[in-house]
């Protein structure tokens, strides 16, 4: 019973040990998480206001162009229809006058509706830039929409009307943009499973939208606390049904509006309890294991094992060879020693976990530009040869597209060397946000340059790919007091090939580059190509 005892007292710290790891490690996965999370919602939170901002600069419609066409209905409502059109999330757009009547609109419907009780059309009225109001809801599609207007500064008359255009006004649909959100903007968020939500609330915790459940709209958050809590930091809350959620909010958007992302809190530690359960039934069996082996050491092994542990101490004393019989008799001893020895082998698998983990980020680092977080020109090399490899056998075309930012060293020279790094940050955002599919690659390739790899691309989708490129930099709307435009301008050169006819991807970089320089020889902002 003495060794019994003896074993016990040995083997339960270790089992604690081991459960207090396991229990820290699963904390540690939450932590983890939950701060994902919360730089999951400032993100989406940013491209949503990045999103309003083009919404502005679509909605900035030149006076001299409005005044054009205000006394032809049939054109005005073609000028707000193509608006609505190029963007991706406006679903109506408004010409409204000083007196809140409706003077045209992208459907052509609605002329005369007196629009002057609506709160974003008087705010807007009184001050610049982009105004949103609370979301509504259009019937009979259930639509979920976001008002949002810009006062209409410079108008000046052509034709005679009486009605002066004072506003423009547009819907935002909110739920094409969650649906974006959720599948380009947080891809771990798969949209075929239900582990994640996300949902658009307003400041009482009401569903505005909600990407899983549609019925959900309306319904209020069943959550204990604060929406500003879950703002500073992410918590486990109770979800719909009283399940159990890690969510985080974020900060306030235009419109009293919030973005909550959560996570469903049992898959997130299904795995942890999973190790948890198994360290306590390892610890049970360890215990039971060490009471079997004492009982077997008190009645059969204890005496022996003693005699012979003597008689090995006596022949080292004397310095004479131990017999092997001994050490093969000690079987509690080196079941011990191999605990031990299992024990300590886990710690260094940990380790060594944890250095791989390290080693990968620092290896992902090693492939992005720090200033603008897109591949930098060792990824894209390394990108290239693989692509040509793959695509040398696949027979099929790449293309490659080569951007340069106009006039960009005088930018840098007049607004400084900080504006002209945000400026890159922003450019490099606006190239990451386009369309793209999963095997294009976005890099900076040096200073004011930028590469697009296009695989699997013949030269009309490339040169549609960098159309869409220089309207994005337009839409940026930056300010370029030495560009003839007024704004940051980009120029493009595009270049198609297939690795079955050239040994290196240099050669269709050089030409990529060559049609650049033909682009900026041109005049800049402009798109050049080159063919096989």
């Amino acid at each position: 019973m003495v060794i019994a005892a003896l074993l016990i007292v040995a083997i339960t710290p270790l089992v604690v040990v081991n459960l207090v790891l396991v229990w820290d490690a699963r904390n540690e996965v939450i932590e983890r998480k939950g701060e994902s999370l919360r730089s999951s919602a400032i993100h989406a939170a940013s491209t949503y206001l990045a999103v309003l901002q083009t919404i502005e600069a679509a909605l900035g419609i030149e006076p001299t162009i409005l005044a054009t066409v205000i006394g032809s209905p049939p054109a005005c409502h073609d000028l707000m229809r193509r608006r609505v059109a190029e963007h991706p999330f406006l679903s109506v757009g408004l010409v409204i006058s000083r007196e809140g009547r409706i003077l045209c609109s992208s459907t052509g419907q609605a002329i005369g509706v007196d629009l002057s009780d609506r709160a974003y059309f008087r705010t807007a009225l009184t001050r610049p830039g982009l105004v949103a109001d609370a979301p509504v809801i259009a019937r009979p599609r259930g639509q979920l929409l976001l008002p949002v207007a810009r006062r209409m500064d410079g108008f000046v008359p052509t034709l005679g009307t009486s009605d002066e255009p004072a506003v423009i006004a547009a819907a935002v649909d909110l739920d094409a943009f969650l649906s974006s959100l959720r599948v380009s903007v947080l891809p771990e968020m798969n949209p075929s499973r239900t582990d994640g939500e996300i949902w658009f609330v307003d400041r009482q915790g009401r569903v505005i939208a909600d990407f899983n459940d549609r019925n959900r709209k309306g319904s209020v958050l069943p959550f204990s606390g604060s929406l500003e809590a879950l703002v500073a930091a992410a918590d486990v809350v109770d979800g719909f049904g009283g399940e159990r959620l890690l969510a985080a909010a974020s900060p306030s958007l235009p419109g009293d509006l919030y973005i909550v992302i959560a996570n469903r809190f049992q898959n997130l530690v299904a795995m942890a309890n999973r190790r948890l359960l198994t360290s306590g039934f390892v610890g049970v069996m360890a215990l039971l294991t060490g009471l079997g082996i004492a009982y077997l050491l008190v009645t059969s092994l204890i005496l022996q094992p003693l005699a012979r542990l003597r008689e090995m101490a006596l022949r080292l004393e004397r310095g004479e060879a131990i017999e092997p019989s001994c050490s093969f008799r000690s079987v509690g001893e080196l079941e011990s020693l191999r605990r031990s020895f299992v024990t300590m082998a886990g710690v260094v698998l940990n380790r060594e976990h944890r250095l791989r983990s390290q080693g990968k980020m620092l290896a992902d680092m090693a492939y992005r530009d720090p200033l603008t977080g897109v591949a930098n020109r060792r990824a894209l090399d390394e990108t290239l040869k693989a692509i040509w490899r793959d695509f040398r056998l696949r027979k099929e075309n790449v293309s490659i597209l080569f951007i340069d930012i106009d006039y960009f060293k005088s930018f840098n020279d007049r607004y400084g060397h900080g504006e002209g790094d945000e400026t890159l940050r922003r450019v490099a955002k606006a190239l990451v946000t386009l369309p793209l599919r999963t095997d294009d690659l976005v890099a900076r390739y040096g200073g004011e340059e930028f590469v697009l790899v296009l695989p699997g691309t013949n030269l009309a989708g490339a040169m549609a790919v960098a159309e869409r490129a220089r309207d994005a930099i337009e839409h940026l709307a930056i300010k370029h007091a030495d560009s003839p435009t007024g704004y940051l301008t980009i120029s493009v050169g595009a270049a198609t090939g297939s690795p079955e006819e050239s040994d290196s991807h240099e050669v269709l970089l050089k030409r990529a580059d060559a049609s650049l320089y033909a682009a900026k020889h041109a005049g800049r902002n402009r798109i050049s190509s080159a063919a096989a």
